[in-house]
């Protein structure tokens, strides 16, 4: 949207600056014709028009390149912008990859387990299902989203938030039922709504 923005401006200022100079030999053109400023017996019209002329197409065209120059930096700003937010998207989403392999390697240990065995089995100390969420947990990663989410723009995030928040709201419950919370029945409920949420990736 930005890149159309800015070549229809682009456009409508060349055009604006056609249009003056044009008004303006045609306003220059009329006094003379008419005599109104100009006394055709003492003044040479054609070299005042000359000269005129190559003021006029001079002052045009120093602004014109300065407008261009400034034209073709701003464009060249935007490209890189765009390209190092690419970069930074394929970060994100590498990572983001990365953690839904970890977080399915989990769900294939407790995803078809009754939520209430499976808290016992994640509070049986030293047991293999604890030591294998915890070992899985640890490998989650959220460095590169971390680092980089602020400088993806509004329209990028919005499209890609809603798979990210699913990572970040899984890791989350683990942390909770690994660390925080001991009452059964709101260690059961954290533990539906990480199948609920894995399910979904």
């Amino acid at each position: 949207m930005k890149k159309i923005l800015s070549n229809s401006f682009f456009i409508f200022a060349t055009l604006i600056s056609f249009t003056a100079l044009c008004t303006a030999f045609t306003l220059i053109l009329f006094i003379i014709n008419r005599g109104i400023l100009v006394d055709e017996t003492n003044i040479n019209i054609f070299e005042i028009i000359l000269r005129t002329s190559f003021v006029f197409i001079g002052s045009f065209l120093s602004g014109f390149v300065a407008f261009f120059i400034y034209y073709l930096n701003n464009r060249k700003e935007s490209l890189d912008k765009d390209e190092e937010q690419e970069k930074f998207l394929k970060k994100i989403n590498s990572e983001y990859s990365n953690n839904v392999d970890i977080i399915k390697s989990i769900y294939e240990a407790i995803g078809h387990v009754p939520s209430e065995k499976v808290f016992e089995l994640i509070t049986e100390e030293n047991g293999p299902i604890k030591e294998l969420v915890i070992i899985h947990y640890s490998k989650l990663d959220l460095t590169f989203y971390t680092a980089f989410c602020k400088e993806l723009s509004i329209q990028v995030y919005s499209e890609n938030s809603d798979q990210w928040n699913k990572v970040i709201r899984i890791r989350k419950y683990l942390d909770l039922l690994l660390n925080t919370v001991t009452d059964k029945s709101n260690a059961v409920a954290l533990i539906d709504e990480v199948k609920s949420n894995i399910s979904s990736l």
